[in-house]
Order: structure tokens, then sequence, then C-alpha cells
């Protein structure tokens, strides 16, 4: 933690990485909590969004697997917040009110995300190391989640109105099997996006 802070000071002038509550950031900087950054790797880099909401996993049971990787560094650090900020911003397309708030939401859809983005090779290159995205195609890079992820909102509200009553969304998102099936449908209607030039994609990236 204390190398990812020193870090992120040292090579960024607009983040503060916080590990311990109550720190205060140098002026003009913007905080990344260890907390934020651990439960948003849980979602994109290991695939478990229905853990996210068990902070003992982030710094118990998967602290490890999530901070102990030689590719975690500052810099991905911050790459993986940018991602999960720009899906914060489409939350609101969500039909379903609670589920758009709902802490886990957030999660499932970075993970449907991050499956995407790891189906191509120019992209599954960057979220395995973000130092091979030039600066000046983050923003390019960025946009393109941000419309896919527009997408999977679409179909999620979709799939939530036609289960209906049935649909619990807060045991659902707790659920690897309820997860891992709802992924497999909103993926399935994505492809039929992309293939019928709905939905943006990577290709050729």
């Amino acid at each position: 933690m204390t190398r990812l802070q020193s870090e992120m000071n040292q090579k960024s002038n607009e983040f503060f990485f916080e590990i311990k509550r109550g720190e205060v950031a140098p002026a003009n900087r913007i905080t990344i909590s260890n907390e934020a950054a651990g439960r948003a790797m849980l979602a994109i880099d290991l695939l478990e969004p229905w853990s996210c909401h068990q902070i003992y996993k982030v710094f118990d049971d998967k602290y490890a697997d999530i901070f102990g990787r030689k590719e975690v560094d500052a810099a991905r650090v911050i790459f993986i917040m940018r991602i999960m900020w720009l899906i914060e911003k489409k939350l609101d397309g969500i039909e379903v009110r609670p589920l758009a708030h709902y802490a886990l939401t957030k999660y499932f859809l970075a993970s449907l995300l991050s499956k995407i983005l790891r189906s191509s090779e120019g992209p599954r290159d960057v979220m395995r190391d973000p130092s091979t995205l030039p600066q000046e195609r983050e923003t390019e890079f960025l946009r393109k989640c941000a419309d896919i992820v527009g997408t999977l909102v679409i179909d999620l509200n979709y799939e939530v109105q036609e289960k209906g009553p049935a649909f619990d969304y807060k045991a659902d998102l707790k659920s690897p099997k309820q997860v891992e099936e709802l992924s497999s449908l909103l993926l399935k209607s994505y492809e039929k996006d992309v293939a019928r030039g709905k939905a943006e994609s990577f290709a050729g990236w």
C-alpha cells in the first residue's frame, strides 16, 4: 500500500492514493481510496463482482490476489478507476432505480465490460498492461468503453423487464451462478448488437 501511495505521488500530479481513512490529500488532487481500488480490481481483474460488497475479501481473503500482483502499480489503479467512473455515469440509464443505486450493480457492469475487452487482442493487451495505451488514444479508448456500457445498460433493462418480479437483484447479484447466467445473456445480446452494427466494439483496435 505504501509503495502504491509513494508511486502515485511521484508519477501523478492529479491523484492521491489513500491507504488510511482520513488522510489529507495534497491540494488539487483527486483521492482514490485503497478500498475503492480494491473493489474495482476484484470486479475487473478477478471477475468476482458478487464479492465486492464484502470488504473483508479486499483486505483479507483476496488481498494478495488483488494487490499482490506485480502488474498492480499506480498507473493500473488510475486506469481501473477511470473505468469505474465512466460506468458510474451510465447508471442513470438503468430504469429500475433501486437497481441503479444498488452497490453491486456497477461492479457487475464492470466485470461484463472487462470480459468484452479481454475478448479482443488490442484491448486485452491494454487490460494486461495499461501503460501500452498511448496517452493520445486513452480518451478514445474510454469513450468506446462508455458506449459499450451504455449498450449493456439497455440490454440489462430489457432482461430485468423480461424477468419481472422473478428478478431479485439483491440476491442474484450476490450469487456467482446467477451473475454468470445474466452475464451470458447480456454478452450474447451485445454480440448480436455488434453484428447488426448497433453497438460500439473494439474491432480493428
